[in-house]
């Protein structure tokens, strides 16, 4: 082992100062110095042999390591309460982990991807496999989207195989002995591959609970044979792009006998279809008057009804509709009013535009005079007309829920929110229970004022504020001032409502509209 140079330099010495100065050396000092550094040499190869000595070591005993943490987490594993969760329970975990129909987040709904649940469940452990494969509630639906499907294949420059998706299909078929098919066509892919599936799905119709159906005209599935074989079909969506689309669906949806809530989306068709309206408890319709009116004369069992009109010139009946047991109803244009009686409505949601606000408190006033129904929910979308909001809540003291689905926050919000505030000798509609707030486009209201209007209401002693809500879009949120005021209400107990994200947002206002859901 090579000796190193006495690294200690006295002062006052001939090295110690060519060291602390720019003096050039002589050439006795050359011959000295040269020999130090031959010893700094052979002492630095020393050290350098050992230092790589010490990490050959070091990694020996690093991988050692490593596998010996991996060896023991996977014994811990082995101790894990995971491993003893009793299968009813991981059940109830494994559809938690589905993915949504429609999300923003998850593109790949239609993909049958592997990474996501179901299919993600079967490569965990061989019980997971085995649980996940015998749960049927997890494999019943069956989403197929061609516009997703197609606008992957652009994006990752690969189109899926027919045959792949089938073979995926059919597996999710003998997994589950009910269906919840969503299936929508694309006109702009080839028709072969579209129609072989919904051929295999309707292979299984008899075993269809639920039926999400969007028809394009380029691609023609063979609807007829659905006709009488549909027995255990209870929900219905029906959508299409073009009237030759439908031709065949007409009457194929009659005869199914379990058949109890119905969608369907024809703004400008106006596509004529029979259903079987008096078992019928749910529908929600986007179509001509003309439709609706057929169907709610001879729907007197719907509880729950969404009224859409499209393009419609005139509102009008012969004869009153008269709806026994309609408790939840939503209605594009107040005109509607006129020709319905609900005795049992206790929930109503209505769209408003400016100037409507008069005629529409006149039809309410007449809509409930002729109903006596026990109206305590009132909902209005579109422009809020704060006169008329509050003769409302005046006018029928039953009401203890309002609902505001509102375009913007412009000066009419902030004139209803300071009406709402309650003053020093009186409160309107102090038995408000319900006091829910949303917007359809990305706008928010005056934060302070709104939390003011907010704990006042809460505070005061004639007022009865148990649930809030604030739905709104995009990046808008309080500060952190307000945002504490609002947290510190909810732990007062106030139920506030405060969405995270868009589409949360979007799920609160389609049921405050009575919209239909599908997760």
């Amino acid at each position: 082992m090579p000796e190193g140079p006495d690294l200690a330099v006295h002062p006052g010495s001939r090295h110690h100062t060519l060291l602390t100065s720019n003096e050039p050396p002589e050439d006795t000092d050359t011959v000295f110095i040269q020999s130090v550094i031959s010893e700094c040499d052979g002492r630095l190869a020393y050290l350098e042999d050992e230092i790589l000595k010490l990490q050959d070591q070091l990694k020996q005993l690093e991988e050692e390591r490593q596998s010996l943490l991996l060896y023991r987490t996977q014994n811990i594993a082995i101790l894990s309460p995971v491993r003893r969760i009793p299968t009813e329970i991981l059940n109830d975990i494994f559809w938690w982990t589905l993915p949504p129909i429609r999300d923003d987040s998850n593109l790949d709904r239609s993909r049958f991807d592997f990474r996501n649940s179901p299919w993600l469940l079967t490569h965990i452990s061989p019980r997971w496999r085995a649980i996940s494969i015998a749960t049927p509630s997890l494999w019943s639906r069956i989403v197929v989207d061609y516009a997703e499907i197609h606008r992957t294949s652009i994006s990752q420059c690969h189109t899926p195989s027919t045959a792949d998706y089938l073979s995926l299909v059919r597996a999710q078929i003998q997994r589950s002995p009910r269906l919840k098919i969503h299936f929508y066509a694309f006109p702009d892919m080839d028709s072969r591959p579209q129609i072989q599936m919904f051929e295999l799905l309707s292979q299984h119709c008899s075993r269809w609970e639920e039926l999400s159906l969007g028809l394009a005209s380029k691609i023609p599935l063979s609807l007829t044979a659905l006709r009488d074989r549909l027995p255990s079909l209870r929900r219905l969506w029906l959508q299409w792009d073009e009237p030759e689309s439908v031709q065949s669906l007409l009457d194929c949806f009659r005869a199914a006998s379990s058949l109890v809530e119905v969608g369907v989306f024809d703004e400008c068709h106006h596509v004529p279809f029979l259903l079987p309206a008096p078992q019928l408890t749910r529908y929600e319709l986007t179509g001509p008057w003309s439709t609706h009116e057929r169907i709610l004369q001879g729907a007197p069992n719907l509880v729950e009804a969404h009224i859409d009109i499209a393009s419609d010139p005139e509102i009008s009946s012969d004869t009153l509709i008269e709806l026994q047991h309609l408790r939840r109803l939503y209605i594009s244009a107040p005109e509607i009013l006129s020709v319905l009686k609900a005795p049992a409505l206790e929930e109503l949601a209505v769209s408003l535009y400016t100037g409507e606000g008069p005629s529409y408190l006149e039809r309410l006033r007449g809509f409930v005079d002729r109903s006596l129904c026990p109206l305590r929910r009132i909902c209005h979308r579109g422009v809020p007309e704060t006169h008329t909001t509050i003769q409302i809540l005046k006018t029928f003291p039953s009401l203890t829920e309002l609902v505001m689905i509102m375009h913007d926050a412009g000066s009419e919000v902030s004139t209803l929110i300071s009406a709402l505030r309650p003053g020093e000798s009186t409160v309107v509609a102090p038995q408000l229970q319900s006091l829910l707030l949303g917007f359809e486009v990305h706008d928010t209201p005056d934060w302070a004022a709104y939390f003011d209007m907010l704990k006042a209401r809460w505070e005061a002693k004639n007022c009865t504020l148990k649930h809030a809500a604030l739905i709104t879009r995009g990046n808008s949120s309080p500060d952190s001032l307000i945002l504490d005021g609002l947290l510190a209400l909810r732990q007062e107990g106030l139920d506030f409502i405060l969405p995270e994200n868009d589409s949360e947002s979007l799920g609160f206002i389609n049921a405050w509209l009575y919209g239909t859901t599908w997760n």
